[in-house]
């Protein structure tokens, strides 16, 4: 076991950087792994401090953790002392850590149990929520779910805008001629059907969501009588040939009016979102799956749509804000407005890291801290890196005093400087 300075900061340092108080697991604190000597525990600690010794200084978030990480480990060698370069303690904690675990694993899953067992399915993201809440690595996570008896769904974008251009008058006609899905309007009478994956029709998997079958149900129409519901069906089936001229995916087109669907009642209850799907036709676990998405979708700091966007941009993460605006659907509404307010912010952003580049080279420490400072509540990442080229401004009022055969330093600190500066 040796000290990775570049691993520690990845893997510790910066799952800190927005926490107020430091997790339990003092393993990951220190860097430690088991099994190892005294020796080996003893400069691997030393190694730690010196990190937290020559980086509490400033204003980073870096720093900030670090300095936490210094009051704390006072604390433990006050009420530990030696004991904490021994191998037995270092077991102790382990197996302390192992015990907590458990018990938040068990946590995890009854939490899931009385939220989502009705559903049978939960998100990744909403995982990742309850795991970050209660300090589980993500393996540990997985055993939650699955002590829970729930499926894990990962990866899955519902769409968001609407896929060509007539939809709402496909709606319209599918309505007037009371078929309640894309796949019932194409094979009308095949039956219950999936389409989370792909299209599946339950009774036949030979049948496809295509041209060829929308040509072949559009000549079975052509040969139907003349009234109101086959007018509709008719004129639905050519909305669906156009599309399909168009380059457009039917099982996307069939996935958004399913969304479209259970949107409004999955704002209520993912439950009865569920039934309204499953009364289409759709396959009760795949209505399950797309009610747990649209339940997360619709929380204001869900791990898709505008919401989350917001989310990052308000706790200082513009990079991930970026990113996630790149996942929204093109040409959704969310997606717009979404990029215009990431623009927004990375023009704030560029402005501010040019004027503290500015005061830094008059130098004019003070004002380029004050500028970052400012810089963090768009981007923790691009200020931390600024701020860390940044000296801190020299303290004021510097005088020594000689006392017999000491002498003692005072002075005042200068604007920028913390309290442990």
């Amino acid at each position: 076991m040796s000290f990775d300075e570049a691993a520690y900061v990845q893997d510790f340092i910066k799952k800190q950087r927005r926490a107020s108080v430091l997790p339990d697991d003092l393993l990951a604190r220190y860097a430690v792994t088991l099994p190892a000597t005294d020796s080996e525990i003893a400069a691997q600690l030393k190694a730690v401090r010196a990190y937290w010794n020559k980086t509490y200084l400033g204003k980073s978030t870096a720093a900030q953790v670090a300095s936490m990480c210094r009051a704390e480990d006072e604390r433990l060698r006050a009420e530990h002392g030696p004991a904490m370069e021994r191998h037995a303690w270092w077991e102790k904690q382990q197996a302390a850590r192992q015990s907590a675990a458990e018990a938040s694993i068990a946590r995890l899953a009854e939490e899931l149990r009385q939220g989502y067992a009705q559903l049978g399915v939960v998100t990744s993201g909403i995982v990742e929520k309850f795991a970050a809440r209660l300090g589980l690595s993500g393996p540990q996570a997985a055993q939650g779910v699955e002590r829970a008896g729930l499926k894990l769904v990962t990866g899955l974008a519902l769409p968001e805008s609407e896929p060509i251009a007539g939809f709402a008058s496909l709606l319209k006609s599918m309505s007037e001629c009371g078929v309640t899905s894309v796949p019932e309007l194409v094979h009308p009478g095949s039956g219950p059907f999936k389409l989370v994956e792909r299209y599946v029709c339950l009774a036949d998997p030979a049948k496809r969501l295509d041209a060829v079958a929308v040509e072949a149900q559009s000549a079975e129409a052509e040969k139907r009588g003349i009234n109101a519901t086959e007018n509709a069906r008719r004129n639905a089936l050519k909305i669906l040939r156009r599309a399909v001229k168009d380059g457009v995916d039917l099982r996307d087109l069939a996935l958004h009016h399913l969304v479209a669907t259970a949107r409004e009642a999955a704002q209520l209850s993912p439950g009865l979102a569920v039934d309204e799907l499953h009364k289409t036709g759709l396959d009760r676990t795949d209505a399950a799956i797309i009610a747990v998405v649209l339940r997360e979708q619709n929380s204001p700091a869900g791990p898709a749509g505008l919401g989350q966007v917001q989310n990052l941009l308000k706790t200082g993460r513009l990079r991930e804000a970026s990113q996630a605006t790149q996942g929204l659907p093109e040409g959704s509404s969310q997606r717009t407005e979404a990029l215009a307010l990431v623009t927004e912010a990375k023009t704030r952003l560029e402005a501010l890291l040019a004027q503290a580049d500015a005061a830094a080279r008059m130098p004019d420490e003070v004002q380029a801290a004050k500028l970052l400072k400012d810089a963090a509540q768009i981007s923790l990442e691009d200020a931390d890196e600024a701020l860390a080229a940044i000296p801190l401004p020299p303290p004021a009022g510097l005088r020594a005093i000689c006392d017999g055969a000491a002498v003692k330093l005072f002075w005042r600190p200068a604007a920028g400087h913390g309290d442990t500066e």
